[in-house]
């Protein structure tokens, strides 16, 4: 069984670089990009935003706190159901820089979540492939596209009929996963 992720919006690349910054602990340079197209002023205010979201919600300590308080619902939805995928043991399609951050909250909640996880493309969005590297990740596809949920489309075909099993590791294969609801 496979599950894709993918969607479409407008700003959430900020709550994305957040998530990306406080979890991979890579510089704002790295995480923070233009987003839908934000010019030179633009990319600056947006690292400044990031930089005060950080430091607001630096003392939290737990991975659904993070992620309530850095996170949009969407984000926050992703990560719940790919750990519900994972704990159902399908694969996860994993669609560009938005999904891959929600990613990044459910690995907080549960590290084997990314042993169900197939990456669909890296996009153009500034952090996507420092995050993917960060999440020692290779894509099928590198499309430059700054829109999710197309590239999972087109995957979703060739996964279904040529993808093995995940991995599973034997301490997830042992246990359930997290069933923690997210906020």
């Amino acid at each position: 069984s496979l599950v894709a992720f993918g969607e479409m919006g407008i700003g959430n690349t900020t709550s994305a670089s957040a998530l990306m910054a406080r979890w991979s602990g890579l510089p704002l340079d790295v995480c923070v990009g233009r987003g839908a197209g934000l010019n030179d002023a633009g990319l600056a205010h947006k690292r400044q935003v990031v930089a005060r979201i950080l430091a607001r919600h630096q003392e939290l300590t737990d991975p659904v706190d993070v992620l309530a308080a850095m996170g949009g619902f969407e984000i926050a939805m992703i990560a719940g159901g790919m750990l519900a995928a994972a704990q159902a043991r399908m694969t996860i399609l994993v669609d560009g820089f938005i999904v891959s951050a929600a990613l990044l909250a459910a690995q907080a909640i549960h590290p084997h979540v990314t042993d169900y996880c197939v990456f669909s493309h890296t996009s153009d969005e500034r952090g996507h492939a420092a995050l993917l590297n960060h999440l020692s990740a290779r894509p099928l596809l590198a499309l430059n596209l700054r829109l999710g949920g197309y590239p999972t489309r087109m995957t979703s075909r060739i996964c279904t009929s040529r993808i093995r099993p995940p991995r599973v590791s034997p301490v997830a294969s042992d246990c359930a996963l997290s069933t923690r609801s997210l906020p």
